[in-house]
C-alpha cells in the first residue's frame, strides 16, 4: 500500500510512481508508473425538471449536466434511494410504473453519479404531481333559461391551484371559444349560428399537469318570430284605394234610400 501521508501530499491530478530495486554489487533499476488522483466529487445540474414543476400522469422527462470526466455509474431514485434506476444518457424519461407509485402531491427525484474513483454526489429536484382535474361551477346562465337573440351571460367559478386556461362550447367541443375572466358574453357570432331549441353551454378548464375538466348548463333559445304576412292584395290595384272608393259609394247609396222615405 503506498503511504497514506505521502499520498495525501499530492494533488488531484496526474501522479507518477517510480518502484527502485538495488542489488548487491550496487546495481539500480527501476520502473515507473502513472496514475491519476481524482479527489473531485461529480458536479450534478438538473436543467430539467425544474423545481416545483407540475405533472399529471405522465412521468417527467429529465436533462442534467455533469461535470467529471470519470464517470463510473450513473442512477436516479423516487424514494430517497429505496428503488435505484441506472441510466446511461444524461436525458431521458423517469421510469412509468415508479412514477405510478406516487399519489397526488410533491414528488423528489434524486439524480446521483459516482466516479473510477468512488466518489459520489446527488442533487435533487422537487416537482409536484397533480391527478386532480379542475372543478368547474357555473353561476349563470340557471338551467332552461331561455334566451332569444341576444346571447346569454356567463358567471363561473374554477376550484383549481394550477390552471393553465378554460375555454366554452355550444356544440359539443366543435367550436371552441377561449375566454380569460370567469365572467362574460357568449359570443354573438357564435350564438347566432345556432337553431332554434335547447342549447348545451359546456365550460372546460385545463391545468397545468394536463387534466381537463368540464361542466355543463342546458339552456333553450328561441328567436323571435317573424311579424305575420301581410294580406294579398288584387293584382293590378292599390287596396287602400279601392277601399276608400268603396266606403264612398255605400254613403251614396245610404243618402239616396233616406230621400225617398222622408215626406
Amino acid at each position: 500500500m503506498i503511504d497514506q501521508t505521502e499520498w495525501d501530499n499530492q494533488g488531484n491530478g496526474t501522479i507518477t510512481i517510480k518502484f527502485y530495486a538495488e542489488d548487491e554489487g550496487g546495481n539500480e533499476g527501476f520502473a515507473e508508473i502513472i496514475v491519476r488522483k481524482d479527489v473531485n466529487i461529480p458536479l450534478i445540474t438538473i436543467n430539467t425538471p425544474i423545481t416545483n414543476g407540475i405533472f399529471g400522469f405522465q412521468p417527467p422527462q429529465y436533462d442534467i449536466s455533469v461535470v467529471e470526466p470519470n464517470i463510473d455509474a450513473m442512477w436516479y431514485t423516487l424514494d430517497s434511494g429505496a428503488t435505484n434506476f441506472t441510466f446511461s444518457s444524461l436525458t431521458g424519461t423517469i421510469d412509468q410504473t415508479e412514477w405510478e407509485k406516487f399519489g397526488n402531491g410533491a414528488v423528489i427525484i434524486r439524480f446521483s453519479i459516482r466516479d473510477k474513483a468512488g466518489n459520489e454526489a446527488f442533487t435533487e429536484v422537487q416537482v409536484n404531481k397533480d391527478l386532480i382535474a379542475p372543478v368547474i361551477t357555473i353561476i349563470t346562465p340557471l338551467i332552461g333559461t331561455v334566451f332569444e337573440d341576444i346571447s346569454p351571460i356567463f358567471s363561473i367559478s374554477i376550484d383549481e391551484s394550477n390552471l393553465d386556461f378554460f375555454w366554452y362550447s355550444l356544440d359539443g367541443g366543435n367550436t371552441n371559444t377561449t375566454i380569460t375572466a370567469f365572467s362574460g358574453t357568449i359570443s354573438e357570432s357564435v350564438w347566432s349560428l345556432l337553431p332554434r331549441g335547447h342549447v348545451n353551454l359546456t365550460f372546460y378548464a385545463k391545468d397545468e399537469a394536463g387534466n381537463i375538466g368540464q361542466n355543463s348548463v342546458l339552456i333553450s333559445k328561441n328567436t323571435t318570430e317573424e311579424p305575420p304576412p301581410t294580406p294579398p292584395g288584387i293584382p293590378g290595384y292599390n287596396i287602400i284605394v279601392l277601399v276608400g272608393v268603396c266606403g264612398i259609394v255605400t254613403l251614396i247609396i245610404v243618402k239616396k234610400k233616406r230621400g225617398r222615405i222622408e215626406p
